[in-house]
């Protein structure tokens, strides 16, 4: 199915027809700190810098279509992180805490503020638990990294966890 879509240009309408892939998400840009989004068009590299003020106070997922003055247009996911995330993927284990229970995991992307785990066992921890995690960072040599994480959410074998400061 062709979407149309309507752009401003030179004090007029224009219609364009819009391919099918205007519906899919084809890439994921950070809100930073002064609320603005830097969007480059995937057809002509064009850059544009916008004013996401309105964008990061919203709840729930934001996904906006970007026009670009090509005339090509592309919907982007607004990251409305606090910390840029960077993947990786290091195998390691956690102990839960409160049941010393013993699981292997994979690390698949860490912050300033937590990381993402893929958990070996499904079902076996729940939101709130903590998690001491230990795992080699890649391109670290053999150093061993090891913390503490809280649970904030499960979305089948994957994790969302945030670092317990050391000082609680």
């Amino acid at each position: 199915m062709v979407a149309a879509a309507y752009q401003y240009d030179q004090m007029k309408f224009k219609k364009y027809e819009l391919p099918d892939h205007i519906s899919s998400v084809e890439e994921t840009v950070s809100i930073q700190p002064d609320e603005t989004v830097t969007i480059s068009c995937p057809d002509c590299d064009c850059v544009k810098v916008l004013n996401a003020y309105k964008y990061y106070r919203m709840n729930g997922q934001v996904t906006i279509t970007s026009w670009c003055e090509c005339g090509y247009a592309h919907t982007v996911r607004l990251d409305r992180r606090k910390f840029e995330r960077k993947s990786i993927k290091a195998k390691g284990f956690c102990i839960v805490k409160s049941t010393s229970e013993k699981d292997r995991i994979t690390v698949s992307d860490i912050s300033k503020s937590g990381m993402k785990l893929k958990i070996g066992k499904s079902g076996s921890i729940k939101i709130g638990q903590i998690l001491t995690v230990m795992f080699h960072l890649p391109n670290c040599g053999r150093k061993l990294f090891k913390t503490e994480v809280i649970i904030k959410n499960l979305t089948g074998i994957y994790a969302g966890t945030e670092f317990i400061p050391e000082n609680n």
